[in-house]
């Protein structure tokens, strides 16, 4: 593996390290640089300013030939808020969300769940937010008017949802473009050429966002463009909507995708649109789909499905870029892909030797 080199890193490594210490994984005080770097699988420097970086803060002190000694008295808590919508299970969240609170009690905060109507400052109070020293956006996008209002309150934040066109916006996701290409790719060494897919992103700007990263990979792969690569979704919350713009154009297609790959979980209002506008759609194309939550009870004949991204995995990757804005609130916002195996449960492709 070629390790991570430059000041670009050096944040990363510096929360890394604060983490390890809150956990109490170091007591008194730090491994070498060089055994650190191997630890991170990193180059000299991002380690060199990272120690550097927590020294500022007091964690750190030098002592001498003991190395790197640990500040415990300067490793103050606070208040860690998760913020989520009313319309999310509360079972489901606490169930997902257990795994990160107890990392971030583990490193000395509170974490609390706030559960709000939507991501918007003109329904809450002022003081509603000043009272966490951080928070974690899940399970929501956050809008321009409330990236405003907690930047212009240096309120440290870190978001689960990318809004494309926020440059302010510090966001952890899933690396989509890797999966689906690798997706594609195992069903073009499958044989297959004629491949959509379908988007299912609800908030504004994310289809034209996934157009653009399909249209990459079917260049790349020198797959065939289809008359359902061009449709024109309609931005807002209406998934719906979207899924009959989508159904429309591949009725009239003929003839039809070889491969749908439907990106997400498969409601099961959608399942059975593809029965009412596609009759022969199990005959005529191979559907990919993640698992549901509870399972697949009904699947198409040959659908493949493979596991789905869990939200909860964000989430704990969350506290960790958190903590880097709590400690540096006036860099720059941090933009990070969390990269994950597709792994197929049913029906993988037959790879062709």
């Amino acid at each position: 593996m070629k390790k991570a080199s430059g000041k670009a890193e050096y944040r990363r490594i510096a929360a890394e390290i604060e983490i390890a210490i809150r956990r109490g994984v170091w007591q008194e005080h730090l491994p070498n640089s060089q055994q650190l770097m191997k630890i991170y699988d990193v180059a000299k420097q991002p380690v060199t300013l990272a120690l550097k970086l927590l020294k500022s803060f007091n964690i750190l002190t030098f002592g001498g030939c003991k190395g790197m000694l640990i500040n415990r008295t300067a490793l103050s808590g606070g208040v860690i808020g998760i913020v989520v919508r009313y319309q999310n299970n509360q079972d489901d969240l606490l169930q997902d969300s257990y795994e990160v609170r107890e990392l971030i009690k583990q490193c000395g905060f509170q974490p609390v769940m706030l559960h709000v109507e939507n991501y918007s400052d003109r329904n809450l109070p002022e003081d509603f937010f000043s009272r966490f020293s951080g928070l974690i956006f899940w399970q929501g996008t956050i809008r321009e008017q409330l990236i405003s209002f907690l930047n212009s309150r240096s309120i440290p934040f870190v978001s689960t949802s990318i809004l494309p066109f926020s440059p302010e916006l510090s966001y952890v996701n899933f690396d989509t473009e890797t999966a689906v290409r690798r997706l594609a790719e195992d069903f073009q060494q499958a044989g297959y050429q004629r491949i959509a897919l379908q988007l299912s992103g609800f908030t504004d700007g994310y289809n034209d966002k996934l157009k653009k990263m399909w249209y990459k990979i079917k260049r790349e792969l020198a797959l065939e463009f289809l008359p359902c690569d061009r449709v024109r979704y309609h931005d807002g919350w209406d998934w719906n909507k979207n899924a009959m713009i989508f159904l429309k154009s591949l009725q009239k297609m003929h003839p039809k995708p070889e491969v749908l790959i439907h990106y997400g979980r498969l409601p099961e209002e959608l399942r059975k649109r593809y029965q009412e506008f596609l009759p022969n759609y199990p005959w005529d194309m191979k559907l990919v789909s993640a698992e549901d939550r509870w399972g697949n009870p009904k699947l198409f004949p040959g659908e493949s499905v493979v596991r789905s991204a869990r939200t909860s995995r964000l989430l704990l990757a969350a506290f960790p870029v958190l903590l880097e804005r709590m400690r540096n609130p006036q860099a720059r916002p941090i933009h990070r892909l969390i990269p994950y195996d597709i792994e197929y449960i049913i029906n993988p492709p037959v790879i062709q030797k």
